[in-house]
């Protein structure tokens, strides 16, 4: 018997026994009820053992930041004290209020999966073991919950806003005018209504629009969940996904239904009623985070004719260059966190060093594509890494030893 199958036997009625990954097996986890009118009252969940393939369809999978780990909230799972980051704990009251309420119709009371609770973290093996398998616990789930946070003064205004938007494109005609929905009435989104100067709600923004709604859409798309490197892996591979603000909530396709469509404008006159910085704003793309959102697209349009089969290295390198400026806890998953879409059969392995997990990653990419490209990001020195739920200006640096031919 192996020494991590000694342990976990001794300590059988802990929390985490191992799981079997010659089986596919995952840990699902079920959020009790309130057992009073107290909201305010723990979190109780259940963890259950299962396999992928019975699974399949029967659960739903959080796509979130986890927030600063030294605050931290207490939740009991199967009896035992287990303290989660904050930003975990305000989704999971979410979840029992939606599903206790009746609100979450169509998937209430489904289990969920959830990384931070779902995996044994101490645990290095079963977590390189897990995050191998990440990919397909995304497919699997029945749709992709993604928790933005609690609400803003911005987020339903935005939210709202992009799901009118995408209703009225949706209902053109095809090969309709994509410009024929808009109205001159539409005074809410082609106005200029709104300077950063005089409005309090937006005087963080580095540009305005000089118009309210939007200036709340470019907020919606600069809240720190989109700044995650692991998003692009889990909202491409999910079958569905519906982002919650608080108790606002819009489905991903909505959004890509605007972003398409900002992109068969891109070039097109101003019409006479819509204001020229709006105007200006939506034809540059920048306030929907466009670049980040067109490549989900393009994934989930690749998935969708099977050609994510192909070019398995050179895919890797491509999705670590689309995240290699975005936010992660550990900096091993600048190449980790997409993994799952790129058809390598590559482990992950969280007891190597940042430095050979990089290393590794080049010499893979270069000798399974026969792609020397990758030499162009080379470098040496310090890997600025932005922790997930903090500021962009927070960053933790650390000081790397890699050969020159290894991307920093």
């Amino acid at each position: 018997m192996s020494e991590r199958a000694h342990l976990a036997k001794e300590t059988s009625d802990a929390l985490y026994t191992i799981l079997d990954a010659s089986v596919g097996e995952i840990r699902l986890l079920s959020v009790q009820p309130l057992e009073s009118d107290d909201d305010s009252e723990t979190v109780k969940c259940s963890l259950i053992k299962t396999c992928l393939a019975v699974a399949d369809g029967q659960y739903d999978a959080l796509s979130y930041v986890w927030g600063d780990p030294t605050v931290t909230r207490l939740v009991i799972v199967n009896g035992h004290r287990l303290d989660v980051t904050e930003n975990l704990d305000k989704f999971l009251r979410e979840w029992r209020r939606r599903s206790g309420n009746g609100e979450a119709a169509g998937f209430a009371n489904r289990p969920l999966w959830v990384d931070a609770v779902c995996i044994n973290q101490d645990d290095l093996e079963e977590r390189s073991s897990q995050v191998q398998q990440m990919g397909t616990i995304y497919r699997s789930a029945a749709r992709t919950l993604s928790w933005l946070g609690e609400a803003t003064p911005f987020s339903s205004i935005a939210m709202s806003a992009l799901h009118q938007m995408a209703s009225e494109i949706s209902g053109l005609p095809v090969g309709a005018d994509p410009l024929s929905w808009l109205k001159e009435d539409q005074i809410d989104l082609w106005g200029h209504d709104c300077e950063r100067e005089t409005c309090q709600l937006h005087r963080h923004l580095q540009f305005s629009t000089r118009n309210h709604v939007w200036n709340c859409i470019m907020e919606f798309f600069e809240l720190n969940y989109w700044e995650r490197a692991w998003i692009l892996q889990e909202l491409s591979l999910g079958r569905e996904a519906s982002l919650w603000c608080g108790h606002a909530a819009i489905l991903l396709s909505s959004i890509l239904v605007v972003i398409t469509w900002r992109q068969r404008i891109v070039g097109r006159a101003r019409p006479q009623f819509a204001g020229l910085v709006p105007w200006l704003s939506v034809q540059s793309g920048r306030i929907l985070n466009t670049m980040y959102l067109e490549n989900i697209r393009t994934i989930k349009q690749e998935l969708a004719h099977d050609q994510a089969v192909q070019g398995g290295a050179r895919r890797w390198s491509r999705f670590v260059i689309a995240v290699k400026n975005l936010a992660v806890t550990d900096p091993r998953d600048k190449v980790y966190s997409v993994l799952g879409m790129a058809n390598v059969a590559v482990k992950p392995d969280y007891s190597a060093c940042v430095e050979t997990v990089f290393a590794y990653f080049a010499k893979f990419s270069c000798l399974s594509s026969g792609d020397l490209s990758l030499l162009d990001l080379s470098g040496l020195g310090i890997l600025p890494v932005r922790a997930e739920g903090l500021l962009s200006k927070d960053l933790e640096v650390h000081h790397l030893f890699l050969p020159s031919w290894v991307p920093n």
